[in-house]
């Protein structure tokens, strides 16, 4: 009979549901992905050494940093600050910008985000945000960070050509 070893995301998911108060638990989630995110680096590294193809080195890192976001995105809205009955004002969309945003985070760049709200910030919204950065900080990561309305964001659109 085979093991089955839980996959990263199923060992965050576990920490962040794990007994004990938010803090603890925040804890163990900023640990293990900082687990994740030294095996990615050395992984880059890996990539970077062995192929000499700086854009693969780069893309993963993009990826890896994927990984890191969409899962605090998921636990500060579903464990750290569940809604029982969200409004359409409680959602929110985490968007990678900048070099990230394209796909090539360089070892070292910042992570630059632009958090989507529906409306104006709600004080659930504030502690989404809040939460997601805070965990992206303690991993010692340079964030650059925005936050703004769908609308804002479309006018922001049609000043600018993305």
């Amino acid at each position: 009979m085979a093991l089955s070893t839980p996959s990263p995301r199923d060992r965050i998911r576990e920490a962040a549901n794990h007994p004990g108060d938010v803090a603890a638990r925040r804890k163990s989630v900023v640990a293990l992905l900082q687990e994740a995110h030294q095996a990615a680096r050395s992984e880059a590294e890996w990539i970077l050494n062995t192929t000499k193809d700086g854009f693969a080195c780069v893309n993963f890192l993009s990826q890896s940093m994927d990984f890191i976001v969409s899962s605090l995105h998921e636990l500060a809205t579903t464990n750290f600050h569940p809604s029982g009955n969200p409004s359409t004002a409680e959602r929110i969309t985490v968007a990678a910008v900048g070099g990230y945003g394209r796909g090539t985070l360089a070892p070292g760049s910042d992570i630059d985000l632009l958090f989507i709200l529906p409306y104006k910030a709600t004080p659930w919204s504030e502690s989404v945000v809040e939460t997601i950065l805070y965990a992206l900080w303690d991993l010692k990561l340079k964030v650059g960070h925005s936050v703004r309305s769908e609308e804002h964001t479309s006018e922001l659109q049609s000043r600018v050509d993305i």
